[in-house]
């Protein structure tokens, strides 16, 4: 026996015959210490506390089920037999040939018996092959027979049940099941509510427990059997096809195979169409839409007449010169008038359309400049300032701490410049998603308009990559990446091309969640390591375009994600920039003849491979947001089982705190179906 503070260790004999349960005492010295009748459980002792043993029979078995495995080890083997729950601690040994001067390796698991099985069930989870030196690794025509024993107590007949029975303890391990992400969005309705998921090697998981389709994050898709090698089906539940508050949505896809889940797509439930089941029915709700319908048009009219009464308004362009009190008629912007829109009154330069400036009202973006409190400033250049404030609406009681946008005066002079500055605010009024920046609203009293946008503490993403002070790991860095994308798929979504993505683009507020964001003091503010001039007109990101957008002056969702690609660059090295040795006018020939940016010091395979992904000369090829999204999502899943080392910190001298490549050599192929490059 052995002892502890609190434990006593005891290690039975072996018996010849079964003996009735006897009382349980312990002897130290001369002094025998019976257990007590209700003893308290501590010690972490919780149940099965008796005060008497019993031996039984040996544990016996004879059925191992299901007889094959995953090279990952994802599947779970069942044995059957008798008093398999007598045993306190049992495991189950795979003996592996791994060569003929090696000899066999044994790998050890746990067990456990399922108490409601009374001792006839015992289960064992299956080791992984990856990772252990010599070990050769299954593929689809070269499986790997092992041999399965177990080690419960001294019975020896279990240790030695591969010689006694080996077709019965033969586990042949298998390629992992390699599932095909989803092609776009998948849209179900009652009509077709069927989804079909594509792979390989998906026939080895034939059971329920080491399989599961989940849609979001409960509702479970019925497996139909059998499945096919190369494809599974499963019924969405009418439950979710019914739900009309989630048509339209994103619904996730993943595929749970023992402990692993993957990500695969998304799918969207189509409006059910509702159908009268009476004449009576139809003429209910015809009496509802009439009047709903006259509602609608008065409101039309009333709108057209409202709109023609402001445009009656603006109908001469004004023009306001500088220190001057009055206005002169010109075919150019007119830059300052003042104009009472429903009882508010304001100063306004005429760089929108009267329907914009109407949209903006109803939209409560139309900001008063005696609600906004400036502060201090924390940006500028030569054309714009960005200072600190705060906003106060009448109807709130706490003010908001803002970030309010201007143009110098002398920038206005430029009708381009002051164009330029209110699209910006004027696309944002759009949007609304938890990783793009939106517009709080627009002030357009004093000497020119002010944007007014919420503050973010911790600043753009570029500065705060190079901040030597901030201890960056990889779960960090991953999560930037990953609401980058998240952003950029709804902007897609929108159709909204940014053509201008880059860490400096991108904000962290102070939960360091990041916002894509397009600001325009971004080519006021950079040197020309970031932007060069083209023709004396435009300020362009040479080093973050596309080659399509550098050579054609093409712009599109897939020029994005290129610029994306340049971005994870960025994360991968703290904020360095991108081509240091190339010079900007250089970039474009450098990239056409196939030069890429190099794998960052010890970056990940699988993060370089979306990065090559994203580089793809062939535009087309290019992966979506959405799909770069799910291959993010399960580096960040594999990354959760990483070995703790990998977990070392980042420092600003861009020394990474990645393992080395052949950690993440198996991960390569579920990242990307496709060679890149």
């Amino acid at each position: 026996f052995s002892a502890d503070r609190n434990t006593v260790y005891c290690i039975t004999g072996n018996e010849t015959k079964i003996e009735y349960p006897d009382t349980i005492a312990v002897l130290i010295g001369n002094v025998t210490y019976a257990l007590e009748e209700n003893p308290p459980l501590t010690h972490n002792v919780t149940e099965g506390l008796s005060q008497t043993f019993q031996y039984t029979e040996d544990p016996k078995i004879t059925q191992i089920t299901p007889g094959i495995t995953t090279k990952s080890g994802l599947m779970n083997v069942t044995a059957k037999g008798t008093n398999l729950d007598s045993v306190q601690f049992p495991k189950m040994v795979v003996s592996i040939n791994i060569s003929s001067a090696s000899g066999i390796m044994e790998i050890q698991e746990d067990c456990w018996s399922d108490p409601a099985s009374n001792g006839t069930s015992l289960t064992c989870r299956t080791p992984s092959l990856l990772r252990r030196r010599g070990v050769p690794i299954p593929t689809g025509t070269q499986p790997l027979s092992t041999h399965v024993t177990f080690v419960m107590d001294a019975v020896q007949s279990l240790r030695d049940l591969s010689k006694q029975k080996p077709d019965m303890t033969r586990l042949i391990y298998y390629p992992d099941p390699e599932f095909r992400l989803l092609q776009g969005i998948q849209k179900m309705s009652t009509d077709d509510s069927t989804l079909e998921i594509k792979g390989n090697y998906l026939e080895l998981i034939n059971s329920a427990d080491n399989f599961q389709v989940k849609l979001g994050e409960d509702e479970a898709c019925a497996v139909t059997t059998p499945v096919s090698v190369e494809y599974l089906l499963c019924d969405v539940p009418s439950s979710l096809l019914q739900n009309s508050s989630i048509a339209g949505e994103n619904i996730t896809v993943s595929v749970q195979i023992g402990y692993t889940r993957r990500r695969l797509g998304y799918i969207q439930i189509a409006p059910v169409e509702v159908k009268s089941a009476t004449a009576g029915y139809f003429w209910f709700i015809s009496l509802l839409i009439i009047p709903a319908l006259g509602i609608f048009f008065a409101y039309a009219l009333h709108y057209k007449n409202r709109k023609k009464k402001l445009q009656s308004q603006f109908a001469e362009p004004l023009t306001y010169q500088a220190g001057s009190s009055t206005t002169t008629t010109t075919t150019d912007y007119a830059s300052y008038i003042q104009h009472t829109l429903d009882g508010m009154s304001f100063e306004m330069p005429i760089l929108v359309d009267s329907e914009t400036m109407t949209l903006l009202q109803d939209k409560n973006l139309l900001i008063p400049k005696d609600w906004l409190l400036f502060g201090e400033k924390v940006g500028a250049g030569q054309f714009g300032c960005v200072f600190e404030g705060t906003l106060q609406r009448p109807d709130q009681e706490d003010e908001a701490r803002v970030a309010i946008k201007t143009l110098r005066e002398h920038a206005w002079s430029n009708p381009q410049s002051a164009e330029t500055f209110l699209r910006e605010a004027l696309i944002m009024k759009d949007f609304d998603h938890p990783n793009v920046l939106h517009l709080m609203g627009i002030c357009f009293e004093g000497s020119g308009p002010s944007i007014v946008l919420p503050f973010m503490e911790n600043g753009d993403l570029c500065s705060y990559l190079k901040d030597d002070t901030k201890i960056l790991l990889v779960s960090n860095l991953l999560q930037f990446a990953m609401d980058v994308a998240a952003g950029m798929a709804y902007l897609a979504e929108k159709k909204f091309v940014h053509r201008d993505l880059a860490a400096r683009n991108c904000i962290l507020d102070s939960f360091l969640s990041v916002k894509v964001a397009d600001f325009g003091l971004s080519r006021d503010v950079y040197t020309d390591d970031y932007y060069c001039c083209e023709n004396k007109k435009a300020m362009l990101p040479y080093r973050w375009m596309a080659p399509e957008s550098l050579e054609k002056s093409i712009y599109s969702a897939k020029t994005d994600v290129w610029s994306y690609g340049i971005l994870l660059w960025e994360l991968m090295t703290r904020g360095s920039i991108p081509y240091a040795n190339v010079g900007s006018w250089d970039v474009l020939q450098y990239v056409k003849l196939g030069n890429r940016l190099d794998q960052p010091e010890r970056c990940p395979i699988p993060i370089y491979r979306v990065m090559l992904a994203c580089w793809n000369k062939d535009s087309k090829k290019r992966p979506s947001f959405s799909e770069i999204q799910v291959y993010l999502d399960q580096i960040q899943q594999w990354l959760l089982c990483a070995p703790e080392e990998q977990s070392e910190s980042v420092s600003a001298q861009h020394t990474m705190y990645y393992n080395s490549k052949e950690m993440y050599h198996n991960m390569e192929d579920q990242v990307l179906e496709e060679e890149i490059v």
